[in-house]
């Protein structure tokens, strides 16, 4: 189990002399045969799946780090960097997001994170949370999972960031793309649609993690992303194709 949590969130390890966030210790296995996961000594999962442990790992960090950093606007979404400029891919379970980051990150594009964006409100830069890409299944073609360097769960695949073809960001970059992802089967080619300043806020807002941190309860914040940001509709088709669409947007 250590191996598979150094796997997944080795390119997040910070210099041993700064002060933890929260102490996350599992335990096991137990004579059930399950690991136990605990956050500051207190159990929060009980499980034999290596995938639900990760799973659950990753929700108790997005909440911890949300609280240690109210000053920003976090959202569930993977990021990217283009010559020097974030491209945030947003979208429910199932759409396909990871999916698009790991092409994207496959095409050359630097990596910053395939679970949060962290955002400072008020300059739009978005800070990099480089855990492993977490697949739910092979990628298409003409996609392959790297020779080395990829975890199998009872139920994901992680990526790791260092295995990627991408380099991984060790700064922020300045948001300027927002691509809110719709996953499509019957599109024979992906459909891209510039999308108005409050059709952006509402999608963006249903897409933030902690909207109320934030003075009046984040509209505000919200709005002032997506007046600075170009923020398209998605209706993703073939992963190459969808690729050149995400990098070349209609500009209208």
């Amino acid at each position: 189990m250590a191996r598979a949590v150094d796997h997944v969130y080795q390119e997040m390890n910070c210099p041993s002399e700064d002060a933890p966030l929260v102490t996350v210790e599992i335990r096991g296995p137990s004579g059930t045969g399950g690991h136990e996961l605990l956050f500051d000594g207190a159990a929060v999962l009980l499980s034999p799946r290596t995938g639900d442990i990760i799973h659950e790992i990753d929700n108790q960090l997005s909440v911890h780090i949300a609280r240690a950093r109210p000053d920003l606007y976090f959202v569930h979404a993977g990021v990217l960097s283009f010559e020097g400029e974030a491209i945030l891919l947003a979208g429910e379970s199932g759409a396909g997001k990871s999916t698009l980051t790991y092409a994207l990150a496959s095409a050359g594009l630097e990596y910053l994170s395939d679970e949060i964006a962290g955002i400072e409100p008020g300059t739009g830069l978005v800070h990099p949370y480089p855990r492993a890409i977490c697949l739910k299944r092979e990628p298409p073609a003409p996609l392959a999972l790297p020779s080395s360097g990829c975890l199998r769960t009872e139920w994901t695949l992680h990526v790791a960031a260092r295995s990627l073809s991408a380099t991984i960001a060790r700064g922020p970059s300045p948001l300027k793309k927002v691509f809110f992802i719709r996953y499509t089967p019957s599109q024979k080619s992906p459909a891209v649609r510039r999308l108005s300043v409050g059709e952006a806020a509402l999608r963006l807002y249903q897409n933030a993690l902690n909207q109320l941190a934030h003075p009046e309860s984040g509209l505000d914040s919200t709005l002032n992303l997506v007046r600075e940001a170009r923020c398209y509709e998605l209706l993703s088709a073939g992963i190459e194709d969808t690729v050149r669409a995400v990098l070349d947007p209609p500009e209208g």
